[in-house]
């Protein structure tokens, strides 16, 4: 008897302990678009990308820096299109800032099809930088 309820006992652990682990992992390490690592110059970044109905994109990036660490801010907004298996760029846009937070958003009329904005952003500490290329999710249109 003392042997059968052993056998139980591990038998639920083997089986609890994975279901464990998994949920550990899903709510303290979630993977979500807006996921930014740690860096030196930068305190976030983000890119996004609507369609309206009418077929008039808007893009849009932004970068924020740390007060008294960061010096210049600057972006290029890369507007792309799905085509023939690759992305290929409709249209970029660029812009940079000495204050702590630097936006670009534009607009564009696009034809129908699969498209993304690709950012590079890049800050800087005087002569040092770092440089973080994101991408916005697709939309379709």
């Amino acid at each position: 008897m003392k042997n059968r309820i052993i056998c139980i006992a591990v038998s639920l652990l083997m089986v609890m302990v994975p279901c464990f682990a998994f949920a550990g992992t899903e709510l303290d390490a979630p993977i979500e678009e807006g996921f930014v690592d740690k860096y030196s110059y930068t305190s976030t970044v983000s890119t996004t990308l609507t369609i309206s109905s009418t077929g008039v994109a808007k893009p849009r990036a932004v970068i924020t820096g740390f007060p008294g660490t960061t010096t210049k801010l600057s972006a290029t907004m890369y507007l792309q299109k799905y085509s023939s298996g690759s992305w290929k760029t409709v249209q970029s846009w660029s812009d940079s800032s000495t204050s702590n937070s630097l936006s670009i958003s534009k607009s564009k009329s696009v034809a129908h099809g699969k498209y993304r904005t690709h950012t590079v952003f890049k800050a800087y500490n005087n002569s040092k930088s770092e440089q973080i290329v994101k991408n916005s999710g697709t939309v379709t249109y």
